[in-house]
């Protein structure tokens, strides 16, 4: 669930996609999608749209797609 500002926190994408918190991670490392990887201190926040974009991948992963 999003926070006042409609962002997700890395654990809340994770939680609402039903992935690892490393998982996205990868994704971003991989394709740079869903902006920069949150650094020491301060977090990554994600719009609804990244979100949207992290299930679409997590569908093509388990079709068995690569990064």
């Amino acid at each position: 669930m999003p926070n006042i500002h409609g962002t997700y926190t890395l654990t809340e994408a994770a939680h609402e996609i039903g992935v690892t918190s490393a998982f996205i991670n990868r994704i971003q490392k991989e394709t740079g999608i869903g902006g920069e990887i949150g650094i020491k201190g301060r977090l990554a926040a994600f719009s609804k749209d990244d979100v949207e974009v992290f299930k679409r991948i997590k569908i093509l992963r388990m079709l068995g797609f690569r990064f």
